[in-house]
């Protein structure tokens, strides 16, 4: 008698669909010459800056060509703008603080209690949210996902460095198979 459900997936049909076989596997990348391509005109200041620091980094490690300048703008330009954002928010909560204090002190002024007054973190959180979510703190947000996910394909984290072996010229050809055989 069969078992009910799906029929189970073979070794071949496992691994031709990129899935576990119970064998560790090396991803690896094509091998490249490491150069630091130049920023796109279109950049702005800030992400030009960001631009070498990431450029730098990744031409240390051996992990960038000129073919990735499409996308190293792409990431640049939008942490830049993710920057911009914070820099607009840190301002918006610092002009709620400051109506915060105006208004904490109108109350001294005029004799109320201070209970009837919000605390401090609820008058800054209420009034940067605007009754519906702020709008940069949204694109921060937003933002910070899209950066997340852009770097973690550039092996930008420690999570995705630790996945990749690269191909240099000193390993190029080199089977670790037939390493491992011959050390037997």
């Amino acid at each position: 008698m069969t078992k009910p459900g799906p029929k189970g997936s073979t070794q071949g049909e496992k691994e031709s669909r990129g899935m576990p076989t119970g064998v560790p596997s090396i991803i690896t990348q094509p091998s490249i010459t490491p150069t630091i391509p130049q920023p796109p005109k279109f950049l702005d200041r800030q992400a030009k800056r960001i631009w070498k620091s990431i450029t730098i980094s990744l031409h240390e490690m051996g992990m960038i060509g000129d073919i990735d300048q499409m996308m190293l703008s792409i990431i640049c330009q939008t942490y830049a703008d993710y920057v911009d954002c914070r820099v607009e928010i840190s301002k918006l909560k610092h002009f709620y603080e400051q109506e915060y204090e105006r208004m904490l002190q109108t109350a001294l002024d005029n004799g109320e209690e201070l209970n009837t007054v919000l605390p401090r973190n609820i008058f800054v959180r209420e009034g940067m949210k605007g009754g519906k979510g702020d709008p940069l703190m949204r694109s921060a947000n937003e933002l910070a996902t899209q950066i997340a996910k852009l770097t973690e394909k550039f092996g930008m984290t420690p999570a995705s460095r630790s996945a990749i072996r690269l191909i240099t010229k000193a390993t190029e050809g080199i089977d670790p198979f037939s390493q491992f055989l011959d050390s037997k």
